[in-house]
C-alpha cells in the first residue's frame, strides 16, 4: 500500500547578499522522488520549485534586499503522494 512521505526535517535556512539557501535532513523513503518548495506570497504558500531526492537543498537567487522571505517544503514520492508541509522558516536579505 502507498503511503505519504515523512515530513521532511531539519529546515535550515542561510542569506547572502543576493540570494537565500534551504537545507534539510534528507528523507530515507524507498519511493522518495523529490521535494517541493513553498514560498509564502502574501496569502498563502504556493510552489516555488522543486528537487530530485538527490538533493537535500535549494537556492534562490533574489532581486529585493530587505524583503522578508517564508518558506516549507514537502516531499513527495513516485505514487503520487506529497506529506505535510514542515515548518516554515523565514529569512530576510
Amino acid at each position: 500500500m502507498a503511503r505519504r512521505p515523512r515530513v521532511p526535517s531539519g529546515l535550515l535556512s542561510f542569506s547572502y547578499e543576493k540570494h537565500i539557501e534551504l537545507q534539510w535532513s534528507p528523507n530515507t523513503e524507498s519511493n522518495l522522488a523529490g521535494y517541493r518548495i513553498y514560498k509564502w506570497n502574501g496569502s498563502g504558500y504556493t510552489l516555488q520549485s522543486s528537487v530530485t531526492k538527490e538533493k537535500n537543498d535549494f537556492i534562490e537567487f533574489l532581486s529585493l534586499s530587505a524583503a522578508m522571505n517564508y518558506y516549507k517544503i514537502s516531499a513527495y514520492n513516485g505514487s503520487g503522494f506529497e506529506s505535510a508541509m514542515s515548518d516554515s522558516c523565514f529569512l530576510q536579505l
